[in-house]
Formats: C-alpha cells, sequence, structure tokens
C-alpha cells in the first residue's frame, strides 16, 4: 500500500510539473530572431527607395561574407590537420596563418565598406541612429554571439577607464 501511495504521489507531482511547464513555454510571446539586415532597416526606418538599393547591396554582401568566411574555414581545417602530425611543417604553418589573417582583414574591410554603403543611402537622422546602433555593438563585450541583434533600450553605457 505504502509503495502505491508513493507512486501515485509522484504521478501527480509530475502531471504538475508538466502543467506548469506547458503554461511557461504556451504563454511566453514567440522571440523570432530576426536577422541584422532586417534589424537594421527597421530601426533606420527606410523608405521603399532606399529599401531597395538596402536589398540590391546586402545580398551582395552577404554573399562576399559567406565566400570569405567558408575560404577561413577551410583553411583553418587545413591548419588543424596538422594536430594529428606528429612534426609540424612551420612554414607551412606560417603560411597557412598568414593566408587567415589576410581574409580576416578583408572580413573587416567588407563590414566596412557595407556600412559606408548603408550610409550612403540615410538621411541625417538616420545616419545618426546607423552611428548609434555601430556604437552600441563595438561596445558589446566579446563573445556575447555572432549577431548583436536590437541593442538595449535606453543610453549607452559610460565608457570604461582602464
Amino acid at each position: 500500500m505504502k509503495r502505491n501511495t508513493l507512486t501515485i504521489v509522484f504521478l501527480i507531482f509530475l502531471m504538475v510539473m508538466n502543467g506548469i511547464l506547458l503554461f511557461l513555454v504556451l504563454q511566453k510571446p514567440e522571440q523570432v530572431d530576426k536577422p541584422p539586415r532586417q534589424f537594421l532597416s527597421d530601426r533606420l526606418d527606410f523608405n521603399r527607395e532606399q529599401l531597395l538599393k538596402f536589398e540590391e547591396f546586402d545580398q551582395e554582401h552577404h554573399q562576399r561574407m559567406r565566400e570569405i568566411d567558408n575560404s577561413s574555414r577551410r583553411l583553418k581545417e587545413l591548419l588543424f590537420a596538422d594536430l594529428e602530425k606528429k612534426r609540424f611543417n612551420q612554414k607551412e604553418t606560417d603560411s597557412i596563418a598568414e593566408s587567415i589573417g589576410v581574409l580576416t582583414k578583408e572580413r573587416e574591410l567588407e563590414v566596412l565598406r557595407y556600412f559606408n554603403k548603408v550610409e550612403a543611402i540615410c538621411t541625417s537622422d538616420q545616419k545618426r541612429r546607423l552611428r548609434q546602433i555601430v556604437l552600441q555593438v563595438f561596445r558589446r563585450p566579446p563573445g556575447k554571439g555572432r549577431y548583436p541583434g536590437p541593442p538595449p533600450l535606453g543610453p549607452a553605457p559610460p565608457p570604461r577607464l582602464e
């Protein structure tokens, strides 16, 4: 009898916990992450003409970024494939590392060119908002996700004194 009572209490406990879990999951508003490009166009409130120009160079930008990332990934796989070897060829390793550095530089320059193009289609008020968005992204601590998403509401925090 004691074993049956314990089993029934445990089953009731599990049913209550499942009910609470379902309630929490169903009551939570859907949080669909917007791609950075949609976030940017929404925050800058582009008009139709600006949006058409933005979408045109945004597609080109993302294609170039994908190409750079794929090349970088292949080189890193090649670099770390040497870990299995007992001896490293230092010249080859240095060459691969330098190539990765060149791609990293190209990636950063591509991002700069992209934001220059975005700024070129903006009004003066949109340029001000774009600068705020970019500053908030750069103030973000490293390792907080690849894409920043919407910056927090309110004023930016004061700069750190180090």
